[in-house]
């Protein structure tokens, strides 16, 4: 099954990148190009009130690098499946299913079971999770028809077709 919503992981990782550029950031500044000649500066450093010491720079450069890993590595796998589900969306084969079962979980997420059946008459089931409440999947009932488009070399990879691309598609082969 694909994951429903890449923008998630794509956002998240975005998040993260930046992140990890801004904390890199900081240690490429060179801390003399601060300093203003014209202005004194004392001799000896100023002893820290609470005792606590900067991070070196060492363990900004690690936690940098691990943000920009992450982040890189979490936009590409939202990028990804995004362009995943745009072509089973664009390719696959769209049949009518039936929604089997809502659980709502929090006030932003909910969960929507349906059942389709295959052309080699398998009945498959998936899973719709949304991370943000509202939409067409409050519309949805127990019971309701819903398109499902499903890869025809393997119908393991299906997605639920919310925004209703391959419905009439899905209507035609009903018939």
């Amino acid at each position: 099954m694909i994951r429903e919503n890449p923008s998630v992981p794509i956002l998240t990782g975005l998040v993260l990148l930046v992140l990890g550029v801004v904390i890199g950031g900081e240690l490429l500044q060179d801390p003399s190009a601060n300093d203003d000649p014209t202005v004194a500066r004392p001799l000896r450093p100023v002893a820290r009130a609470q005792g606590r010491q900067p991070a070196p720079s060492s363990a900004k450069l690690g936690a940098s690098l691990v943000f920009i890993s992450f982040g890189a590595g979490l936009s590409l796998y939202g990028f990804r499946q995004s362009k995943r589900q745009g072509l089973l969306l664009r390719d696959g084969v769209p049949v009518v299913g039936r929604v089997v079962h809502i659980h709502h979980e929090r006030k932003r997420s909910s969960r929507l079971t349906y059942r389709f059946v295959d052309d080699q008459g398998q009945v498959r089931e998936g899973v719709y999770a949304t991370l943000f409440a509202g939409g067409p999947l409050d519309e949805l009932q127990v019971g309701t028809e819903v398109t499902v488009v499903y890869d025809a070399t393997d119908s393991r990879r299906h997605t639920l077709d919310v925004d209703h691309v391959r419905r009439a598609d899905a209507e035609l082969r009903r018939l």
